[in-house]
C-alpha cells in the first residue's frame, strides 16, 4: 500500500497515530515521502469560507534564495495567474498576469511607498548624449499661485495648473494684474510649484497666448515667452533687441491680464 493510501485511511478512520504525522505540538508534522513528498513543518491553514487549496501543475518553491511561485496548467500548456481578494460582492480579481509577463490592475493603484523609487527604464536603448537616469520617480499635477515680486498685484487668477513628469515641469496661468510700477526691475513671475534647477538651467520653453488689449510686441521679449531663473522658483522677460537684458516692469505698466505657460527642469 502507497503512502499516499496509508495517509487517506487515516485521514478518514480516526486519531493520528503514525509515526510522521502529529496533532500534538512536538517538532513533526505530517511528513510523507518516498517520492509522494509533502513535508509541512509549519502553515498551511485554511479555513472558514472559500475552503479550497488546489494546485494543479504548479506551486511554490524556492531556488537559491528565492521562493517562486508557480502557475502551471494540467498538461504543460500556457497558465496565467491571479491574486483574487474576497470582499463585497464576492471575489474580486486584482491583479491579473499572463502567460506573456504582462500584468493587469483591475483595481486600486500601483503606489510607490517610498521616495526616490519608482519605474526603472534602463532595460531600454539610450539616446545618443550621455545617460545620466532612467528612473522615472516622480509624477505630480495640481494648482499653483502666480505672483508678481518685483511690484504690481495678481488681483485674479482665472486658472493656474502645473504637472510634473520625472524632472519635467509644466506650469501655465490665466492671471490679472494691476498696479505694475513704472521702473527698472524686471517684470518677473514667482510662485513656481517648484524651483528650477541649478547648473544654469535658463533653458526653459514658454510662451505669452493672450494680453487683452496690451501690445505684448513693444516689450521686445524674445519669442514671448518666459525665461527660468537657475536655482529659483520665478521667471524672467529676456529682450531680443538688444537694448536692455530683461523686459522692465516700465514695459508692462499697462498690463491688465495675459495667458501664459512654460515647461523647464527641476532637480527637486
Amino acid at each position: 500500500m502507497s503512502n499516499a493510501r496509508k495517509l487517506a485511511n487515516l485521514l478518514g478512520g480516526g486519531a493520528f497515530n503514525s509515526v510522521g504525522i502529529d496533532d500534538n505540538a512536538d517538532t513533526t508534522t505530517l511528513t510523507l515521502d518516498t517520492n509522494e513528498d509533502v513535508t509541512v513543518g509549519n502553515g498551511v491553514y485554511v479555513s472558514g469560507d472559500l475552503t479550497s487549496l488546489t494546485v494543479d501543475k504548479g506551486g511554490i518553491d524556492r531556488s537559491g534564495n528565492t521562493t517562486r511561485i508557480i502557475s502551471g496548467r494540467s498538461g504543460g500548456n500556457y497558465a496565467d495567474f491571479s491574486v483574487n481578494i474576497a470582499g463585497v460582492g464576492g471575489v474580486n480579481r486584482q491583479l491579473y498576469m499572463d502567460y506573456q509577463g504582462n500584468m493587469t490592475l483591475d483595481n486600486g493603484n500601483l503606489v510607490i511607498g517610498t521616495s526616490g523609487k519608482g519605474i526603472d527604464f534602463s532595460a531600454t536603448a539610450n539616446s545618443s548624449g550621455s545617460m545620466s537616469n532612467e528612473l522615472l520617480d516622480d509624477y505630480e499635477e495640481g494648482t499653483w499661485t502666480p505672483t508678481l515680486p518685483n511690484g504690481g498685484n495678481v488681483n485674479g487668477i482665472t486658472n493656474a495648473r502645473y504637472t510634473k513628469v520625472g524632472a519635467m515641469v509644466y506650469a501655465g496661468a490665466y492671471i490679472h494684474v494691476d498696479s505694475i510700477p513704472n521702473n527698472n526691475s524686471g517684470c518677473d513671475i514667482g510662485g513656481l510649484p517648484y524651483a528650477v534647477a541649478g547648473s544654469s538651467m535658463y533653458h526653459g520653453a514658454g510662451a505669452v497666448t493672450y494680453v487683452h488689449t496690451f501690445n505684448w510686441n513693444g516689450t521686445g521679449a524674445i519669442g514671448g515667452g518666459p525665461t527660468p531663473y537657475s536655482g529659483q522658483s520665478q521667471v524672467y522677460f529676456h529682450r531680443g533687441d538688444g537694448s536692455s537684458a530683461t523686459v522692465k516692469n516700465s514695459a508692462l505698466t499697462s498690463l491688465q491680464q495675459f495667458i501664459f505657460g512654460i515647461v523647464y527642469i527641476s532637480d527637486v
